[in-house]
């Protein structure tokens, strides 16, 4: 919610260009926390970085005002918030920098929940990430892929999903790099990032193959 921040509600009032350059620098601040291990720092920036663009409110305004400040063991209700937005000006040309916004700041919150081992959480960013890009950024598949694989509590099937997503992945980053051919610097050159996370992968898959099959021998 976020509410009783004063600053970030003046933030919320503005047009996106304006809000984009905000967002990037708590989200830059984030990322250098994050380098130095300060996972919790890092957290606190992303989820800053994320509310500036997307954010839930309650529809009793006075309810809202008390939020978080005044002690309250009654339930916040789902039919009692609504999710807001900041506003996009021109829809069909803020839109996808809007969503990639989102996708981004989503991509480096699940890196710190993977860090905490808190896959749970992960794989919640993950399948929003998922739904806002589309299924055509190849970062999203890849992170979603490392979440089932670095869960020690992954079954086979997830697994198998984690290898039909670093997959997709690279079918992606195919397509991209084709759409982008002819520009430098907009080239994604992640393919040996993402073939040798693919051989580890394999390896995860032989392992827990291994271990099932111990399992069914006792």
């Amino acid at each position: 919610f976020n509410q009783k921040d004063e600053n970030l509600n003046k933030v919320r009032e503005k047009e996106f260009p304006m809000v984009f350059f905000i967002y990037d620098d708590i989200k830059v601040k984030g990322n250098k926390f994050f380098k130095k291990g300060l996972f919790k720092e890092a957290l606190d920036h992303y989820f800053y970085a994320y509310s500036t663009l997307k954010w839930l409110e309650h529809k009793d305004k006075d309810k809202g005002k008390k939020f978080l400040v005044e002690p309250s063991l009654d339930p916040v209700l789902d039919e009692e918030i609504e999710e807001k937005s900041i506003f996009l000006d021109a829809p069909h040309v803020e839109e996808d920098s809007y969503k990639a916004c989102i996708v981004n700041v989503l991509l480096n919150m699940t890196a710190v929940y993977m860090e905490k081992r808190n896959f749970r959480e992960a794989m919640r960013c993950m399948n929003e990430a998922s739904e806002l890009s589309e299924d055509y950024v190849p970062d999203v598949f890849f992170r979603r892929s490392q979440v089932r694989a670095y869960n020690k509590s992954s079954t086979m099937e997830d697994l198998i999903v984690a290898m039909e997503d670093i997959d997709k992945a690279m079918k992606s980053l195919e397509v991209y790099n084709e759409r982008n051919k002819d520009n430098y610097l907009s080239k994604n050159n992640k393919k040996e990032v993402f073939l040798r996370y693919r051989e580890d992968l394999k390896m995860i898959i032989e392992s827990k193959i291994k271990e099932d099959n111990e399992k069914e021998r006792r």
